[in-house]
């Protein structure tokens, strides 16, 4: 943040930038302008929402406050931490402080994803869904709200562990092995599921239908 600043601010203050402690608050400050202004824009989307006929926009406002204060103040710490990855005595000491502030900010950015498409994107289409005449969208809603979440913590857990430095590729090759041996032991039963979703889909007969 501050480096996008920085043309404008060494002009008044050249020295002091040089300064990691200075670039440090000077980080935080410009952080905490960033949240006072999403802070702004989401009460004026509650304000707007007071007016208007739909509850979108005050569901949206709620939903997003804390997950957006979260990202950006765990953004503001990493951001703040950059002087002070130089090399020195120090350095180790800033670099775990800086992946726990980056482990922080894929949490909240996970956070932020759950409670905009939970909240709002499957709320919507939940809506949609109980407009609309044809059965596949309440069958699709309810099966991607049951798989939203563990779709983002999987996506999530994965950035986590490249960040704090375990192999990735050895732990997603685990997961895959036991996947093949669990979906092999659950064949019967994945048939008898996918045959029923088809059935919902294609919809060959409908209620009051006579079969033979």
């Amino acid at each position: 943040m501050i480096d996008l600043l920085e043309p404008i601010l060494s002009r008044y203050f050249p020295v002091a930038l040089v300064d990691p402690s200075t670039r440090t608050v000077a980080t935080f400050v410009a952080w905490a302008l960033v949240a006072l202004v999403l802070l702004l824009l989401l009460r004026t989307v509650r304000v707007l929402g007071w007016r208007s006929e739909t509850e979108l926009d005050d569901i949206l406002a709620s939903e997003l406050r804390w997950p957006l204060i979260s990202v950006t103040f765990f953004a503001a710490v990493r951001d703040a931490l950059r002087p002070w990855l130089a090399p020195g005595p120090a350095q180790p000491f800033y670099s775990v402080l800086a992946r726990i502030a980056v482990v922080g900010l894929i949490v909240a950015a996970v956070w932020l994803v759950y409670r905009f498409g939970r909240g709002v994107l499957l709320r919507v289409a939940e809506q949609w869904a109980s407009r609309s005449e044809t059965p596949v969208d309440d069958l699709v809603v309810p099966i991607v709200r049951t798989l939203f979440a563990p779709f983002l913590v999987g996506i999530g857990g994965i950035l986590v562990l490249e960040v704090v430095g375990l192999p990735v590729e050895s732990i997603a090759l685990i997961v895959g092995g036991a996947s093949f041996v669990l979906a092999f032991a659950l064949r019967s039963t994945l048939e008898d599921l996918f045959s029923g979703i088809s059935l919902l889909v294609d919809t060959p007969f409908t209620y009051g239908d006579v079969l033979q």
